[in-house]
């Protein structure tokens, strides 16, 4: 009833220097059967030519790290793996024809920018469904279109190593999981973004015969509790500002 999951305790810590931020993580062998992507040593953030320009030229993407962890039945033997969940570290950074007086530091400034960003992603995938409804079968508003947030009350907030971080959650219903989304300031126009998506392997994700669910609850608060961002000393002064 309780699969196996990853060990953090005995995990190697990661650690990104992101133009003078620091940023620490324990990272444990990857797992999943997916592709994986290793987190760089060091990477600068003000450097366009590292980000993904977004087709609407109102943000930039930089994937820092692409990692997945299995959920076993058992040490040796048993069914083998059970589920899986995947972890994906990324960087948004508005685009410099879009920066704004308003910094992500401040909580406000934060909310809006994730709200607008989750609108031009699942928001957009709705619209191009409803426009294509005739071409799905069986397709039903309730159960297909992407659930995420719309307002400020959706986020949960909470402090993570005295960083303060955005928790919601984003997917279809007909999805067996959602996504699980965290994600915090790192400068007045950089956003760091962790989210997870779990799966079953060898069975159903809720099959009753085995717990996957809890266990990976368990892995996703363990990962988040071991993350700790350094600021700049430059960096630091502007998130003072927004601070009580």
């Amino acid at each position: 009833m309780n699969p196996l999951g990853p060990d953090f305790k005995r995990a190697p810590v990661c650690s990104i220097d992101l133009s003078g931020t620091e940023l620490r993580f324990r990272n444990p062998a990857h797992e999943a059967p997916f592709s994986c992507e290793d987190p760089p040593d060091h990477i600068d953030i003000y450097k366009i030519e590292n980000f993904d320009i977004w087709p609407n030229n109102k943000g930039m993407t930089l994937i820092l790290a692409r990692t997945g962890w299995g959920f076993w039945d058992s040490l040796f033997g048993g069914d083998g793996m059970l589920g899986y969940v995947m972890m994906q570290m990324i960087l948004q950074c508005r685009a410099p024809n879009n920066r704004q007086d308003d910094s992500l530091f401040n909580p406000n400034g934060l909310s809006r920018w994730v709200l607008d960003t989750c609108e031009q992603s699942w928001g957009s995938r709705n619209r191009e469904m409803l426009e294509e409804r005739d071409n799905y079968r069986n397709f039903s508003p309730e159960r297909s279109l992407w659930k995420y947030p719309k307002q400020g009350k959706d986020f949960k907030e909470m402090t993570i190593n005295g960083n303060q971080w955005l928790y919601y959650e984003a997917g279809q219903p007909v999805a067996e999981t959602p996504k699980k989304i965290w994600c915090t300031a790192i400068s007045d126009d950089h956003l760091l973004d962790v989210s997870f998506q779990a799966g079953g392997n060898l069975r159903s994700y809720f099959d009753p015969m085995h717990d996957i669910d809890s266990a990976v609850t368990k892995a996703m608060n363990e990962f988040m509790e071991n993350i700790y961002i350094k600021f700049s000393p430059s960096t630091q002064e502007e998130r003072n500002r927004y601070r009580s």
